[in-house]
C-alpha cells in the first residue's frame, strides 16, 4: 500500500499549498503551483495532467493540500487499480521522453529530467508487487485509518457528510489491501515475520481501545 506517492513529485515546478480550507474547494491553486515557472507548453501540460491525477487516485493527499474535492473517498488500492496505474505512468512517461530536451529552457530541462527519473524509478519498482505483500507498522489499513481525522475539518455539514462517507469508503479500501494480500499470498508473497506480528500487535490494540479514545471520532469530538 501506497498513499500520497507524489508529494515530491516536482521538486522545481511543483509547490502546493499546504492549507486545507472549509467547503467543495477546487483545485485550482494547486494545479497554477503544478506548473509555477515551466515554460514549456507541452512540459507543462504533461505536468499539469500529471498532477490532477495524483489528487485524482489520491483523495487523502488532495484533503492534505486543500483540494476538497474528494474529501468523501479512500483511494483505490485494489490490485486492478494498481494495474491501471501503472498504465497511467506509462503513459506519462512516453510523453515525457517525447520531448527533447534540448527543445526546452534550462530551467524546464532541470525539471524534465527530475519528472523523467521519478517516472522511471517507479516503473523500475513496480517488479517488486509491493502491493501484494508490503504490510507494517507504518504502513496498514490502521495507520491509514489514523490519517483521516487528523487531515478532516468539520466546518459544515457538507465537511461533516463527507467526514462520514470517508469512514465508511474506509471500509471498502480495508478489503482492498486484505484481497492484495491474498493474491500475493497465493503467489507466495509475504512481509516479514516481525513486520507481521507487530502489526498483529497494533491492529489488536486498536480493536481494544475505548471508542471515545479512537482517532475517527477525534473532529466529531471536538466540534
Amino acid at each position: 500500500m501506497r498513499i500520497m506517492p507524489v508529494v515530491a513529485v516536482l521538486l522545481v515546478a511543483c509547490s502546493p499549498s499546504p492549507s486545507v480550507a472549509g467547503g467543495s474547494g477546487s483545485s485550482g491553486g494547486e494545479m497554477s503551483d503544478a506548473v509555477a515557472g515551466v515554460q514549456d507548453p507541452a512540459l507543462a501540460a504533461l505536468l499539469r495532467d500529471h498532477w490532477e491525477d495524483a489528487l485524482e487516485t489520491d483523495p487523502l493527499l488532495g484533503t492534505m493540500i486543500g483540494d476538497r474535492r474528494r474529501d468523501d473517498a479512500m483511494p483505490d488500492v485494489s490490485h486492478e487499480a494498481e494495474l491501471q496505474r501503472r498504465r497511467t505512468r506509462a503513459g506519462f512517461l512516453a510523453r515525457a521522453r517525447a520531448i527533447s530536451p534540448e527543445s526546452i529552457e534550462a530551467a524546464d530541462r532541470i525539471t524534465h529530467a527530475i519528472f523523467v527519473e521519478m517516472l522511471e524509478a517507479e516503473t523500475g519498482a513496480e517488479v517488486c508487487e509491493s502491493h501484494l505483500w508490503n504490510a507494517s507498522a507504518m504502513d496498514n489499513p490502521v495507520s491509514a485509518l489514523s490519517h483521516i481525522a487528523p487531515l478532516s475539518q468539520l466546518v459544515d455539514v457538507a465537511a461533516g457528510r463527507a467526514y462520514v462517507a470517508r469512514l465508511h469508503a474506509y471500509a471498502r479500501f480495508t478489503d482492498q489491501l486484505i484481497a492484495n494480500l491474498a493474491i500475493g499470498a497465493e503467489q507466495g508473497r509475504f512481509a516479514p515475520r516481525a513486520s507481521l506480528a507487530r502489526l498483529a500487535a497494533m491492529d489488536r490494540a486498536a480493536v481494544a481501545a475505548p471508542l471515545a479514545t479512537r482517532v475517527p471520532v477525534a473532529p466529531a469530538d471536538q466540534s
